[in-house]
């Protein structure tokens, strides 16, 4: 004789289906491989520096080989800058800013044979914070292997110096326009090398 599942186990599984029903699928950000020069969703890679002395962060070039986007620059304080770095910005390849507030962690496959550290930053389209970067960071402990990594998002954090301007990462994600990787260790004075692959929003 066949047994009876117990009810409440019925019911335990019906929500758990319906849970993953529910689940949003990850959202493809950027990826690589099909345009030397764009990421595949047709988004242009934009060259990303900042020094406090002009000439201490430079991008020389940012090409797509394989399913991998290398950037190759230099960063220093030669010319006295106590802050300096360079690497790469990219949009989820549509013109106007996305809602990706349903999503809780960022998987991305990054490396870098030159820094031990890459710092992330996630951005909406106010262009007044873009530009005194006082959108929310995050930095990652790298190697010189494309590795993937997987980061909470409620990790990422407003730079101090930015007060009442600081955007915190839960208004962001509601009108997310760009990420950005940069290598910001300027004490080095050394050229820099970043190795980005695919770039993933996940529940």
């Amino acid at each position: 004789m066949r047994s009876k599942l117990p009810f409440t186990f019925v019911l335990l599984a019906a929500a758990f289906a319906a849970h993953v029903q529910a689940e949003e699928p990850a959202f493809v950000f950027a990826d690589f491989g099909k345009n030397p020069s764009t990421t595949n969703q047709g988004a242009d890679l934009t060259q990303s520096v900042y020094s406090e002395r002009k000439g201490d962060a430079v991008v020389h070039s940012i090409s797509v080989v394989g399913e991998t986007a290398i950037v190759m620059g230099e960063i220093g304080n030669k010319k006295g800058s106590q802050f300096a770095g360079a690497g790469v910005m990219m949009t989820h390849g549509g013109a106007t800013a996305k809602d990706l507030s349903a999503y809780k962690n960022l998987r991305i496959k990054m490396a870098s044979p030159t820094a031990d550290y890459l710092r992330l930053r996630i951005t909406g389209d106010d262009t007044k914070i873009l530009n005194i970067g006082c959108y929310p960071v995050y930095t990652q402990k790298v190697t010189p292997t494309l590795t993937e990594y997987n980061i909470t998002l409620i990790n990422f954090k407003p730079e101090l110096y930015c007060g009442e301007n600081a955007r915190p990462i839960e208004n962001t994600l509601k009108k997310a326009m760009f990420v950005e990787l940069m290598d910001t260790g300027h004490t080095r004075n050394k050229p820099t090398q970043i190795f980005v692959g695919k770039i993933e929003f996940t529940p």
